[in-house]
């Protein structure tokens, strides 16, 4: 192990690419050993990028990370709070994130009928674009929630897809990942709707980094305007997050109360909810 993380040192990585170089190097070294007692650099090195090339990892500095964004405004292309969500997104990708955009008003998906399948399946019993999204945010280490205030809350439209996050939630299913968010409103009701996403992103595991919030006024942001330089730098401050794996212990605090909570609720309906009781149980925390 020391000598995979010395030639990781001198790759020049950090962060979540380090953890993840040494597992590679480890299987590259056990790769040469069988042919050779004592490898090489270079061959390590040559067998390493193989490896880590077939697994998606870059040799370019720049962090190997996905974000996804999912806005609730239902005013599609002419949506500012799409506009800022795009722009957090944006930052992200000039440190070399993937990113991927979800416009929940192009999208279908149903009202949650209160089945309770999601606690048997562990996936929505629906069969509409909602799965398609939750694989993308699954796959993800960050994800980016933008909601115009309607009424001092989010659209129904969002809340719609907030309603199929029960599993999500009871299971902590974001655990390890970031999130940021973004809201927007002619008035009033930003702090109560950024306050909701934020509780929302905490309470499915994510760590929250930041958000943007905004009064606008008729028409599209202007280029130069400051709320989209504020969303540029979220964007920023999200992917380092991700890169340096930063810990929040107030929101940790957070996860652990609510693990407790949830405990209770799993324990006494594990015959009913047989798949997040096996996910507990996989995790440790049953």
């Amino acid at each position: 192990m020391m000598a995979s993380s010395r030639f990781s040192n001198q790759l020049n990585l950090s962060g979540r690419r380090r953890r993840f170089a040494v597992s590679i190097l480890v299987s590259a070294l056990e790769e040469i050993k069988s042919s050779r007692a004592y490898p090489k650099k270079h061959e390590v090195l040559k067998t390493f990028k193989k490896q880590g090339g077939e697994a998606g990892c870059r040799f370019d500095n720049r962090p190997q990370m996905r974000i996804v964004g999912i806005c609730g405004s239902p005013r599609k292309k002419l949506s500012r709070t799409g506009h800022l969500v795009r722009e957090v997104l944006a930052g992200a990708q000039s440190l070399g994130a993937d990113i991927d955009y979800f416009d929940l008003a192009t999208l279908k998906i149903g009202y949650c009928n209160g089945c309770g399948r999601c606690h048997q399946l562990g996936e929505c019993a629906q069969k509409n674009d909602f799965n398609s999204i939750f694989e993308k945010m699954m796959a993800a280490d960050g994800l980016v929630l933008g909601s115009p205030v309607y009424i001092s809350h989010v659209t129904g439209l969002l809340k719609n897809w907030i309603d199929h996050l029960a599993n999500t939630i009871h299971c902590q299913r974001l655990l390890g990942k970031y999130g940021a968010v973004v809201s927007t409103t002619g008035g009033s009701g930003l702090k109560e709707t950024a306050d909701y996403l934020e509780w929302l992103l905490r309470h499915t595991g994510a760590q929250t980094v930041g958000r943007v919030v905004c009064r606008l006024g008729d028409g599209p942001i202007p280029e130069d305007a400051e709320p989209l330089r504020e969303a540029k730098s979220l964007g920023i401050a999200l992917a380092h997050a991700i890169e340096e794996g930063a810990e929040f212990p107030e929101q940790l605090k957070e996860h652990e109360e609510q693990r407790r909570y949830f405990r209770e609720v799993i324990m006494n309906r594990q015959d009913q909810w047989d798949w997040e009781y096996r996910y507990w149980k996989e995790k440790g925390w049953a």
